[in-house]
């Protein structure tokens, strides 16, 4: 049914939540809503309508340009280049305002564990990722940037603060991100 509205009304979005239950060791329990109908079609439609669209690399690459000085466009240049070359996909962001890249990790799951928008932020989305991933991310922006993990929201990390740090911020994601954790190096 939510499938069908989305798709035939083109001025509204319908989307079904599934709620996940998940339990930690310690006896908590938290509930995790998990979007189910958003279908492709649907969302290039409203995404036409609303503004937003899908951003090239070109595209993104141009807006960083024109929003960061050199060193920080190149260090965001440098970070994608790193990614693109252990990430499964690469997919572009759909902002109205500034464009994002998103590296996504098959073995990881379905979305990205991190993202980096044209004017220089970047989201570390360890709040949305399953265990271990999840934990190894928020602990990384800790460690990295002093940044303490929320609980339902990434960690934002200003670009003044994670370019200087970009190599060891690109080998924590790659020592985080592998496909065998014990292999490179973790417990």
């Amino acid at each position: 049914m939510a499938v069908f509205l989305n798709e035939q009304m083109t001025h509204t979005e319908v989307l079904a939540l599934e709620i996940r239950p998940y339990a930690t060791p310690g006896g908590m329990e938290a509930f995790v809503p998990h979007v189910l109908n958003a279908t492709p079609q649907a969302r290039e439609l409203k995404s036409e309508i609303s503004g937003r669209r899908k951003w090239t690399e070109a595209e993104f690459f141009d807006d960083v340009r024109r929003r960061l000085p050199p060193d920080a466009s190149n260090a965001v240049r440098a970070l994608f280049d790193a990614v693109s070359q252990s990430a499964s996909t690469l997919t572009g962001g759909t902002g109205t305002l500034r464009g994002s890249f998103n590296p996504k990790y098959a073995h990881v799951g379905e979305r990205s564990p991190i993202s980096v928008f044209s004017d220089g932020a970047l989201h570390m989305n360890g709040f949305w990722m399953d265990a271990p991933y999840g934990a190894r991310l928020k602990e990384a922006a800790r460690e990295l940037f002093g940044i303490v993990a929320n609980e339902r929201n990434p960690e934002i990390i200003p670009v003044d603060l994670w370019v200087p740090k970009r190599q060891a911020l690109q080998d924590a994601l790659a020592r985080l991100l592998a496909p065998n954790p014990a292999k490179a190096g973790e417990p």
